[in-house]
């Protein structure tokens, strides 16, 4: 499994030139947050992540017009930026490293694949990194855990909320896990108790919905996907401000392995970044890019 220690964009979006670190003294950083104001390009260091992530998806063909769009420009027309090509090239480069300090390189050009040494074994997914789009409506729909992480989910979903909760609703699927040869089985229902009142999945909040959609694709993620980078977009969004430290915390705790690097507009979890983390886990991008 690899992490990501550095990464470097030349002509990506709105990025002319940045190279960012995510490791110091030789470990890699377990949480990284990037912040701005609206339209920084927080969400878009996290698409460049992904993509330098999983580069054999640009293997045997050439994508340029894929990649037109992400060339750095100097005035972005929709219209027309997809089909004219940029006097600028766009690259994209990363080094990662395993547990055992072996040192990888994957790069991207505007046209796709150049070089990598990453193993292509989980490039039918997502590559090596591992996106939670918990905005998607889809994704917001309906609720369904995979029955092993019922425990590690509860812990962070009674931290998060600060109220009791509780899973229902137990089904069996029709799949067969490969190690110890069970039905795999499904929690299809997240209660939150809220004093004398139970409060079904289907009956939150959009802020509610929001967190255990988020929770819920962590925990069944990070146990399906072998990637060790997590990118979270937007981490705070609809959880309460006293929360977002406890949220970081709890996901450092719980998922030791994992190198989450997320975005946030919230002071309070850039702070308590700061002061758990060290100010090497934050990146301010308004005077990174400047």
């Amino acid at each position: 499994m690899y992490y990501l220690k550095n990464t470097h964009l030349k002509n990506f979006c709105g990025y002319k030139d940045i190279s960012l670190s995510f490791s110091h003294n030789g470990k890699y950083n377990p949480i990284s947050v990037f912040f701005g104001p609206n339209g920084e390009g927080k969400s878009t260091l996290l698409h460049a992540i992904r993509l330098i992530s999983n580069p054999y998806q640009f293997f045997g063909r050439e994508n340029d017009m894929f990649f037109r769009k992400l060339v750095f420009n100097e005035d972005y027309d929709p219209v027309i930026d997809g089909y004219m090509e940029s006097k600028h090239k766009l690259s994209l480069r990363a080094e990662y490293y395993d547990s055992n300090g072996e040192k990888y390189n994957s790069i991207l050009d505007h046209k796709g694949l150049v070089e990598s040494s990453l193993s292509r074994y989980n490039s039918d997914q997502d590559g090596w990194s591992m996106y939670c789009d918990t905005d998607h409506p889809i994704n917001m729909n309906k609720f369904q855990l995979y029955s092993k992480n019922k425990n590690i989910f509860l812990s962070l979903a009674r931290s998060v909320y600060g109220l009791e909760v509780s899973l229902e609703k137990k089904i069996e699927s029709s799949w067969i896990d490969r190690t110890t040869k069970e039905i795999v089985e499904f929690y299809q229902d997240f209660i939150i108790n809220k004093k004398e009142v139970r409060v079904h999945f289907r009956r939150m909040s959009d802020g509610e919905k929001k967190i255990a959609t988020l929770l819920r694709f962590l925990c069944d993620e990070v146990t399906f996907n072998p990637s060790n980078i997590v990118a979270i977009d937007n981490i705070d969004m609809h959880i309460y401000f006293k929360r977002h430290s406890i949220l970081i915390d709890k996901l450092v705790e719980l998922f030791p392995d994992k190198q989450f690097i997320i975005t946030t507009h919230s002071e309070t979890m850039i702070n308590h970044v700061k002061k758990s983390f060290g100010k090497h886990c934050v990146y301010d991008l308004e005077n990174i890019k400047h």
